[in-house]
């Protein structure tokens, strides 16, 4: 099966976004942060409350309970504007360019305009399907991306795929 698409920029941020929902250190860093900023803002209110300053008291537990309910939409949100700029600066020659995938019983031929690659579909560890990408994750750790927005046939490629063996994992409802 050949399947021919090309690269935008928000195809590269989207792969590290995946990436970064899969990271238990990101997970980690995000799930301190939000305990941490949230503790300190009580612990001034408190604060303020035993020095019987009204004004401060209710400011800090106003912002303790957004830092609650909004911390992980902004942590978020930071991360994929970070990762936007990041893509800007490592990616931008490769935008626009076309790349065209072979999918055979044994070998997956990747053909750009840099050259070509050959992976062996038994180095292929897993494979994840989100609502607008299939993700391919390598031996090696390497991640390789298939936009379905410029696929012809996804459920052609995803019975390909099953029929190699491969089993595509659901993560339709990650929101990338």
């Amino acid at each position: 099966m050949n399947v021919t698409y090309k690269i935008h920029e928000h195809d590269f941020v989207a792969l590290y976004l995946f990436i970064f929902s899969k990271s238990q250190i990101i997970k980690k860093k995000r799930r301190n942060g939000w305990i941490v900023l949230a503790i300190i803002f009580a612990l001034g209110s408190f604060y303020f409350l035993a020095k019987k300053d009204t004004f401060m008291c209710i400011s800090t537990a106003f912002v303790t309970i957004m830092t609650l309910l909004f911390y992980p939409t902004y942590f978020n949100w930071r991360y994929k504007k970070h990762y936007q700029k990041v893509v800007k600066n490592t990616y931008a020659k490769r935008f626009g360019q076309t790349e065209h995938m072979e999918i055979h019983l044994d070998v997956i031929v990747v053909k750009n305009a840099i050259g070509e690659s050959k992976i062996k579909t038994s180095e292929i560890k897993e494979i994840d399907e989100t609502k607008d990408y299939f993700f391919l994750k390598i031996s090696s750790d390497d991640l390789f991306f298939l936009p379905k927005k410029e696929l012809t046939s996804v459920d052609e490629l995803r019975t390909k795929l099953k029929d190699i063996g491969f089993v595509i994992n659901d993560k339709t409802n990650l929101e990338l």
